[in-house]
């Protein structure tokens, strides 16, 4: 099934924020590119048609045109990357293939804000490499460095370091080891409660 580009705003539900703490971009960066967020507890699934329906008791702020991930049901077409297509407070719909079951059943039905699909192939305190597992693309190496640095001082603000690189080795967590090509791409900004919008396709 294609889905649309997935977005990430920090006004969503559960969104991770940028504060002005050092480590608050690595945060942010893993919720969106690898873990996903605002996972919630499904109640129930109803299927009419092609259009399922799910039920979260506790109330949800899920959009119109999110990419979801639904887990936790035994009839695979209930569960994936999906896309939201109608929302009421303590529900939303999704299209799914073939006819399973209805309801659907499962023990434990979950769903939460999918991630781009990304890994981090190394890590370190506030530093991450992260890397883009789809093989067609040249898999280059995102290294966001969220840490203190040793010069800061409290008259400066904070940054984060980002770089890409060609290769990387890990160097105990310190995440030095670009071992081929590297352009430094930009400090970003940190701020108290500071807003941003990411679109972005799987690439």
């Amino acid at each position: 099934m294609t889905l649309p580009v997935k977005h990430f705003h920090s006004n969503m539900q559960g969104a991770p924020q940028l504060s002005n703490d050092w480590g608050c971009m690595t945060a942010l960066l893993d919720a969106c590119l690898v873990t996903g967020f605002n996972t919630k507890a499904i109640s129930g699934i109803t299927r009419v048609g092609t259009v399922a329906t799910a039920s979260i008791a506790a109330g949800h702020l899920y959009e119109v045109g999110q990419v979801l991930a639904v887990s936790g049901a035994d009839q695979a077409a209930y569960n994936g990357e999906v896309c939201v297509l109608s929302v009421t407070s303590t529900t939303f719909t999704y299209a799914v293939t073939g006819s399973p079951v209805t309801p659907a059943t499962g023990a434990s039905l979950s769903v939460k804000v999918a991630p781009l699909g990304w890994e981090i192939a190394f890590t370190g305190t506030n530093k991450r490499a992260y890397r883009s597992p789809n093989i067609l693309s040249s898999r280059p190496y995102l290294r966001v460095d969220d840490g203190l640095d040793p010069v800061w001082t409290t008259a400066y603000a904070k940054y984060a370091k980002v770089t890409m690189a060609q290769g990387m080795t890990d160097n105990v967590g310190g995440l030095h080891g670009e071992t081929r090509n590297h352009w430094d791409i930009a400090f970003l900004a940190k701020g108290v409660s500071r807003l941003y919008l990411t679109d972005s396709a799987f690439c």
